[in-house]
């Protein structure tokens, strides 16, 4: 039986593969820059992969700093409201203070002094054994 392919049983009169084969060998020739141009579009295929998945994790990171930003500034909000009032009710206080020292309203600041002295003197209790 003939072979059909253009192997060595192959008729003389040529079959299918004996006709294209020079038409293939010849467009070989020509667009053999077709072979370097694959892998060139290979590699720049490769290069915009690289830079789009760049894209999207800067585009990720940005997000996740914004969700950050904005629940270090609620925290920061909560927190510092919660510490106005004390910081300035001790702010009165102390002018308070003060003033009632400067107009000799108060019973007696030297007795106050003394009275601090001799604690800061007393011995600092030990603690009870368990």
């Amino acid at each position: 039986m003939p072979n059909a392919d253009g192997g060595p049983d192959a008729p003389s009169g040529g079959g299918f593969w004996q006709r294209i084969k020079p038409a293939l060998v010849r467009a070989e020739g020509e667009y053999s820059f077709l072979k370097g141009l694959t892998v060139l579009s290979v590699f720049g295929t490769l290069i915009g992969a690289y830079f789009q998945n760049l894209s999207a994790y800067e585009n990720k990171v940005a997000a996740q700093a914004q969700a950050d930003l904005t629940a270090a500034t609620q925290t920061f909000a909560e927190t510092s409201s919660a510490l106005a009032a004390p910081l300035s009710l001790q702010k009165q206080l102390i002018a308070d203070y003060h003033n009632a020292i400067v107009a000799g309203t108060d019973a007696k600041p030297t007795a106050t002094r003394r009275l601090m002295r001799m604690r800061s003197r007393r011995p600092i209790p030990k603690p009870m054994p368990s």
